[in-house]
């Protein structure tokens, strides 16, 4: 029988849950999001492991979840495929890509193989980040009229990475609470 130090438990921890708290990606669903005809995010790295876990929790009452949903993800050369869960159904999600952006940010790109929709992850702690929709209600509406290639009151579709950057820059300075989330766990590293 192996003995487990704390440290040895704390790197353990910190590898097999390198958590993403996201924002219930539902609400993100039905938020004035942005999205694009074409991906904006390039040359993409397995930046969350070869794979992971995302669990989807809802429906919280006093601080505590009463639905769990799971999905999960493998990356396959350029992105990451959903294996299986509960994504494709809730929204038509195949494919996840996530990059670095400004300090400690994610850009995370969600398709479902012909649109491509777009949130910012904020870093909470050291692995940990708050998914926050980026919608075309985080700029005034003259820059919304210059961003969108085409805007309804449910979508703003833009065209170019520049586009995205301003969205983005937006979306970082806002602050959300959400009560739900989901969390990215994933595998450690040997």
């Amino acid at each position: 029988m192996s003995v487990v130090t704390p440290g040895v438990r704390l790197r353990r921890m910190k590898h097999l849950f390198i958590d993403v708290a996201l924002l219930v990606l539902v609400a993100f669903a039905l938020s004035a999001c942005i999205s694009s005809e074409t991906p904006l995010l390039s040359d993409a790295t397995p930046l969350l492991g070869d794979q992971f876990q995302l669990n989807l929790y809802e429906n919280f009452v006093d601080g505590k979840a009463k639905t769990l949903k799971t999905s999960i993800f493998r990356w396959a050369g350029d992105r990451y495929v959903l294996l299986s869960g509960t994504l494709e159904t809730l929204m038509g999600v195949k494919y996840l890509v996530a990059q670095p952006a400004d300090g400690d940010d994610l850009i995370v790109q969600l398709s479902n193989g012909k649109t491509y929709f777009y949130l910012l992850g904020r870093e909470l702690a050291d692995g940990t980040y708050r998914i926050i929709p980026i919608d075309q209600n985080d700029v005034d509406e003259s820059t919304r009229n210059t961003l969108c290639v085409t805007k309804d009151i449910m979508d703003c579709t833009i065209a170019t990475r520049a586009q995205l950057d301003a969205f983005v820059d937006a979306a970082a300075e806002k602050e959300v609470n959400y009560a739900e989330l989901a969390v990215i766990s994933v595998a450690p590293t040997p």
